[in-house]
């Protein structure tokens, strides 16, 4: 394996699920967990991993256990285009914290105590309906929970699915506004009349989405 550090965010999604499927699979991985030191939160996992493991694109638990020159300093900076560090004192570090002692607590494992917490640049708690916290890149916690789920799945998708995903918006807004033209200009009844059109309009087009 020729090691390199990752090169987009979605290799560090893939590295969070190798890592994590890797703890299920062997022990040795399990016997390295107080080792880490820097840990890397995903919110559309909600699942961490360490920097010498998910740095290195499709590195998988055989092959960290076999390798010797895996170096945080290498895969830290790299990491850093998409992270930044987390104070331990604020909510969404208290919430990363307890995600690892809970993972390492599973496997009868402590986290080290130079540990360090790292989450997505601009990532936020966000206070959902029911009072619970939940992992998200959404920042204003006045947002309904569906804007959550729904960052999170456009999160997921690859780098040619984002860029379809926002030239779909586009198009609408640039519909919408093109039926707006001349509103003000309209009687009473006719804008009532184009209101009502406008709404078929958006109904056949989520449809046809």
């Amino acid at each position: 394996m020729i090691l390199h550090p990752v090169h987009s965010y979605d290799e560090v999604v893939q590295g969070v699920q190798a890592f994590n499927q890797g703890l299920s699979a062997t022990n040795d991985l399990k016997g390295q967990l107080s080792y880490f030191r820097s840990w890397y939160f995903i919110p559309e996992l909600d699942a961490v991993g360490p920097s010498k493991f998910i740095g290195y694109p499709g590195m998988t638990a055989s092959e960290y256990m076999r390798t010797d020159d895996l170096d945080g300093r290498v895969t830290e900076p790299a990491l850093g285009r998409w992270f930044e560090a987390l104070d331990n004192d604020s909510p969404e570090g208290i919430y990363v914290m307890q995600l690892v002692q809970k993972l390492l607590n599973s496997h009868n494992k402590s986290p080290n105590r130079k540990a360090r917490f790292n989450a997505p640049r601009g990532w936020r708690l966000v206070q959902k309906a029911n009072g619970n916290k939940a992992g998200s890149a959404e920042v204003n916690s006045r947002t309904s929970p569906l804007v959550d789920v729904f960052w999170q799945a456009f999160l997921s998708l690859s780098s040619d699915d984002r860029e379809r995903f926002a030239q779909r918006i586009v198009d609408r807004r640039e519909l919408e506004a093109s039926m707006a033209i001349g509103y003000s200009d309209m009687s009473e009844e006719n804008l009532r009349e184009a209101e009502e059109a406008l709404s078929l309009t958006r109904e056949v087009v989520l449809s046809n989405d």
